[in-house]
């Protein structure tokens, strides 16, 4: 006879409602990018193309490419969700959506 501890596959396996609330506390806000977005050196800002005159392209480096996906990592001093959401030339829903 084998030991089935039916609990504990519940639990492990996400399917109670407790084991959602707490995955539910631990997610962290995550970033889709919805444009290519580049750090203009002329500017010294992160910005769609679109969105930026074309003298000031030359020299852009992309950044964040389209679809990439960019978890929040605020705890860090370099913090690519930071930059991105102070931005004041980026909009949520327009060049990235938090998901």
């Amino acid at each position: 006879m084998v030991n089935f501890d039916l609990k504990k596959y519940l639990v492990e396996n996400k399917v109670t409602t407790n084991s959602k609330m707490v995955n539910e506390a631990e997610k962290k806000p995550t970033i889709k990018i919805l444009k290519d977005l580049y750090y203009f050196d002329k500017l010294g800002s992160l910005g769609a193309k679109d969105d930026v005159d074309e003298k000031y392209h030359r020299g852009a480096s992309l950044v964040f490419p389209e679809g990439k996906t960019v978890e929040d990592d605020t705890d860090y001093d370099d913090s690519e969700y930071e930059m991105i959401t102070s931005s004041e030339r980026l909009r949520d829903g327009i060049d990235y959506k938090i998901m």
